[in-house]
């Protein structure tokens, strides 16, 4: 009951599903909630508030790359693209940083 009520709605809450329960006569936690929801294969997340980019944004970056769409490969060297392993700052004060899904850096 709780993985398809969950499924017809997804923006509902442990509290909203924990009340329906209660009104059905069943006493459960948030966290028999989370618990069952996960096992089934559901995780939480929270939606974002505002794009993530805005239409100046978006304009911004694609003129920037029709400028430098003719750029040698050389003057790209330099640059640190973030979404390269290679170039991830290793841990501070020996805090992991998640590099791939699953791999944590301790070095």
């Amino acid at each position: 009951m709780i993985t398809r009520t969950v499924n017809k709605d997804p923006r509902t809450t442990r509290g909203d599903r924990v009340n329906d329960l209660q009104r059905a006569g069943t006493k459960v936690t948030k966290a028999t909630i989370s618990n069952t929801l996960r096992r089934q294969g559901l995780k939480s997340c929270s939606a974002r508030r505002v794009p993530l980019l805005k239409p100046v944004h978006v304009q911004a970056r694609l003129k920037f790359a029709r400028e430098h769409l003719d750029d040698p490969e050389e003057d790209w060297e330099n640059v640190i693209c973030s979404t390269n392993p290679e170039t991830l700052l290793k841990p501070q004060r020996g805090s992991p940083v998640r590099n791939k899904v699953g791999t944590i850096l301790t070095e």
